[in-house]
């Protein structure tokens, strides 16, 4: 669990159970604070399942409760990530990252979210974690990018973050599953690129500075701070 000190964690990080006795805040129990009673995550019989509102439930991917991680999967409609941080003083922080495709890879619908828990109750709080721009990700700036360069793919990227599983680091991710899919690069649309569009798609890709960018969680500060480096 995010590196805090074991004190803090059975100090700081107490629920009450049914016997009267304390046991210490899972991921599940957070995220489970976020949602409506019907969507949350319950065990039965040794599996997790999500709700979904109407009655049904869906089996979850990944449960980690050590290690405070969630991943739940629609197949190749997206996914859904929760990973669970601590303040120096045992304050919970539940990070929410999603992304789901709306009919096509270029239709997406993606969000993060920051929730501190404060005496049971999920309070978002944006101002922990810093959402990147696509500028650190490109040598000269996303500016510098123009129709004469490289026509309509910059709209084909966007910035999604993968939560942490170990460790305690969000990457911030340049995903080009769209420019992938447009370009043909995957076997998509994009077989037809006229050689305007293939002068396009190589100064968009030598204009690349990186892919990845790590958020550090700082425990003291008690909020996440970009790394220098970029890969």
């Amino acid at each position: 669990m995010r590196y805090i000190p074991a004190l803090l964690i059975f100090t700081g990080c107490l629920l009450a159970v049914s016997s009267g006795a304390p046991r210490r805040i899972t991921v599940v129990d957070c995220f489970n604070m976020t949602v409506a009673p019907e969507n949350a995550i319950v065990l039965k019989d040794g599996r997790w399942f999500l709700g979904t509102g109407d009655g049904v439930t869906v089996s979850v991917a990944v449960v980690d409760i050590k290690n405070g991680f969630i991943r739940i999967e629609k197949g190749k409609e997206g996914w859904l990530e929760a990973a669970l941080f601590f303040k120096k003083d045992g304050t919970p922080i539940l990070v929410m990252s999603m992304k789901m495709l709306k009919g096509s890879l270029c239709s997406v619908e993606d969000s993060v979210q920051v929730f501190e828990i404060r005496e049971g109750v999920a309070v978002e709080t944006a101002s922990l974690l810093p959402i990147l721009p696509m500028d650190p990700f490109f040598k000269e700036g996303f500016d510098f990018f123009d129709k004469k360069k490289i026509g309509d793919f910059a709209h084909t990227v966007r910035v999604s973050y993968r939560l942490p599983r170990r460790g305690a680091d969000i990457k911030a991710t340049l995903d080009m599953a769209c420019f992938e899919w447009v370009t043909g690069r995957d076997g998509g649309v994009g077989a037809e690129m006229s050689p305007e569009d293939k002068i396009h798609i190589r100064n968009f890709l030598e204009g690349i500075k990186c892919k990845v960018i790590d958020i550090k969680w700082d425990m003291d500060k008690g909020r996440f701070v970009v790394d220098d480096a970029c890969r």
